[in-house]
């Protein structure tokens, strides 16, 4: 299941926009209403730098999963990398959390341009409503990449994810990085995320193994 298109989207329902089709146009920058985005990723701790408020919130009925392959960023296009997507579920429970910037309204333009080359590779956008620790709504633009964007990588077994995030390194630094500070950012927070857990215990069992054969060639 994906997001809306944006044909189907009606007045209140969220608006999106597929990778190609994707471009300033669909921002309202010059409404002079307030623009937010919600990052889940590396938004959070790297986020665009001109913003004027910054929330810990939630998006409802959604996973976030490491199931987009990234030939740009933490990899490169021989090797692409693994970073974050999100997957719509109907558990109502589910819920990402991440953190949503209210944009400079006098930079918003330039910010939303750089975003759309930051999130360029299979990523589309569209808006819909986060609930923030303060009790807040706002809605706010979300980027991801869909189930039939080139970059998806959604079928792939999580112990063959968690080698590929080890291994890799792109123009951005090294996957496991990206990996490390999400799941830092998480735990800060309170937050158990099953999947970057599952993960993380993945990784460190294969750099545990690694390191007793080490041991045992060397004694």
């Amino acid at each position: 299941m994906d997001p809306p298109s944006a044909d189907a989207a009606t007045a209140g329902e969220p608006r999106y926009y597929t990778g190609a089709n994707m471009h300033i146009g669909h921002f309202d920058v010059d409404s002079g209403a307030d623009i937010w985005i919600f990052g889940y990723a590396s938004l959070i701790w790297k986020p665009e730098p001109d913003f004027v408020e910054g929330k810990d919130c939630v998006l409802p009925g959604y996973h976030r999963r490491f199931i987009q392959a990234s030939p740009d960023h933490r990899g490169t296009p021989e090797s692409p990398g693994r970073v974050c997507s999100l997957v719509p579920t109907d558990d109502p429970k589910a819920a990402v959390h991440g953190v949503a910037y209210r944009l400079n309204p006098h930079t918003a333009r330039k910010a939303l341009e750089e975003l759309l080359h930051r999130e360029k590779a299979g990523y589309s956008c569209f808006t819909q409503t986060v609930v923030c620790g303060d009790g807040a709504q706002h809605q706010a633009y979300v980027f991801t990449g869909n189930s039939d964007n080139e970059f998806w990588v959604g079928g792939e077994c999580i112990e063959k994810t968690a080698e590929v995030i080890r291994h890799s390194v792109g123009p951005s630094g090294a996957n496991i990085a990206y990996f490390r500070q999400l799941l830092e950012a998480m735990r800060q927070r309170g937050v158990v995320d099953e999947h970057l857990e599952t993960i993380d215990a993945l990784i460190r069992g294969t750099e545990e193994r690694e390191k007793g054969g080490s041991s045992v060639a060397g004694a």
